[in-house]
């Protein structure tokens, strides 16, 4: 079996963008992607599977970055006894169905190719446990994946 290939996540690290939402699609390709998430909790994530293009409104980020910095204090939902304030966890819904990413479409061959930017996300809210900071699970039209961005650490 051939080892895993891990590609850390974090641009900014690497002189790139700091300021760019990523969507992992979860599946067994052997590739792993794993960035840090959770505000000052610096927790180490990592979802196995593959990038795909999302189309972000410009008002995306910045709305999630003032929900976990600003609101919610960059202190991560990890910590002990944290509950989501009112509404805060409804702007996390909203800024996440303003996302679109590029669907898959299938020929008769059933190779897969590209299809519309049309499929909306949604919090993934079976998986609450580890929504946080840069690290939101969600659901996709090609199966479970995980929005990231850059910690604000």
């Amino acid at each position: 079996m051939p080892k895993k290939r891990y590609i850390y996540m974090d641009t900014s690290d690497l002189g790139g963008p700091e300021d760019q939402l990523q969507l992992v699609i979860e599946a067994p390709t052997g590739v792993v992607y794993r960035n840090q998430y959770g505000g000052y909790s610096c927790l180490p994530g990592h979802a196995e599977g593959f990038l795909m293009p999302i189309l972000p409104g410009p008002d995306v980020l910045p709305e999630l970055r003032d929900i976990f910095e600003n609101e919610l204090g960059g202190h991560g939902t990890n910590v002990r006894g944290f509950s989501w304030p009112p509404g805060s966890l409804n702007r996390v819904r909203r800024a996440v169905e303003d996302i679109g990413m590029q669907g898959l479409t299938y020929d008769r061959d059933d190779h897969s190719w590209p299809g519309p930017f049309d499929c909306a996300l949604r919090v993934d809210e079976s998986r609450m446990a580890v929504l946080d900071e840069a690290w939101i699970p969600v659901i996709t039209a090609d199966g479970p994946g995980i929005l990231t961005w850059s910690n604000s650490d």
